[in-house]
């Protein structure tokens, strides 16, 4: 117990420690052509919101002269290539628009948002990456503790143990394949999650700041749930459903190879998905929000962090720092406390996000 409180606790005080509130300074970047009847009849909106929003910076280019900068945001924000010659455009935190109706319409809102949401691409001063790192260390650190993964992996290396008592090797690769599956599939989840994300706020209703509050809501409740669990941890709402923990044990207990021990992974990650995937929602909502480049690259390292507990319990188990037995002694102990962890983050983040200090 003394040793889990040594990993568990400075994972707390570093995630509390990510979310500080961070003054930002926005720039709109604003791109037009000499001669523009459209650029002459956006401009002085754009003056008189650089003068309204006093973090606001307003810096103009020349498209035809600064193209490979234009080019570059161009792709950044993922517009199509068949609308890269057409100005007035501008940029704003994770919007832009064309033409000056749309931006005349549009901007002062998107404005508000970026200065009261933060920060989402390099459109402004502070780096944002940090920001976004932080969430979404706080949302995989609250899903890789989670109960239901390790407690799954536990069983599937017992029915593997069983079979090749003296090959430590092949538990070793069985373990690793297990957790590649179960990386494998959350990639795709996650992708698919944020690409739904991205796919609502396409729509012209869609407010990204009420997203934002939903997200910061629905982590809250996470916080909840895993309290209540805490307390009553014999009628677990986080965890995988009781009526599908039979059929689940049946699955792993059939494991007996390293190829199988993968297609045991895929197929276990269906029924682990109720037990991890609230805090997965609120990170592909996150997410969203960026472009696809950006978003990526964050999911990639979302899923790695979910997944190093478990290959920590492959090696430490292989290298003879832990057993099967102990590992199991030690999960049941401690199965209660890891929702009140996942609590703290989830109330953490959700708090924070509410008051938009991330």
């Amino acid at each position: 117990m003394n040793s889990m409180n040594k990993i568990l606790i400075p994972i707390l005080i570093f995630i509390l420690l990510v979310t500080p509130a961070l003054a930002e300074v926005h720039e709109l970047h604003y791109f037009g052509l000499e001669g523009c009847p459209h650029c002459v009849n956006l401009e002085p909106y754009l003056e008189d919101w650089a003068v309204k929003y006093t973090n606001l910076t307003l810096i103009k280019h020349d498209a035809s002269v600064e193209q490979e900068l234009f080019k570059h945001m161009l792709t950044d924000y993922g517009v199509p290539t068949n609308e890269w010659g057409s100005v007035p455009r501008v940029f704003i935190s994770d919007y832009t628009c064309v033409g000056d109706i749309p931006c005349i319409n549009g901007l002062d809102v998107e404005i508000e948002k970026a200065i009261e949401f933060g920060c989402q691409t390099p459109t402004c001063i502070n780096e944002p990456e940090e920001m976004h790192l932080g969430k979404l260390m706080a949302l995989a650190a609250a899903d890789a503790v989670s109960p239901c993964e390790l407690a799954v992996l536990t069983m599937l290396l017992t029915a593997i143990m069983i079979r090749n008592p003296d090959k430590k090797k092949k538990i070793l690769w069985a373990g690793l394949a297990f957790a590649l599956a179960v990386f494998s599939v959350y990639f795709i989840f996650g992708s698919l999650i944020v690409l739904g994300f991205k796919s609502l706020s396409g729509l012209a209703s869609f407010n990204s700041s009420i997203l934002y509050k939903v997200l910061a809501s629905f982590a809250i409740l996470l916080g909840l749930i895993n309290l209540k669990d805490f307390f009553t941890p014999d009628k677990p709402l986080a965890e995988v459903p009781l009526g599908w923990r039979p059929k689940m044990r049946a699955i792993i207990s059939k494991t007996a190879s390293v190829p199988g021990a993968f297609v045991t992974g895929l197929i276990v990650s269906l029924f682990l998905t109720p037990c991890t995937i609230g805090p997965y929602f609120v990170a592909g909502g996150i997410l969203s929000e960026m472009v696809w480049t950006t978003a990526l690259p964050l999911l990639l390292v979302y899923n790695l962090i979910f997944i190093l507990p478990m290959i920590g319990l492959v090696f430490m188990i292989y290298f003879g720092v832990s057993s099967i037995e102990k590992t199991s002694k030690v999960r049941k102990n401690v199965w209660k406390y890891t929702h009140l962890l996942i609590a703290l983050l989830m109330f953490a983040l959700g708090i924070s996000m509410w008051m938009g200090w991330i």
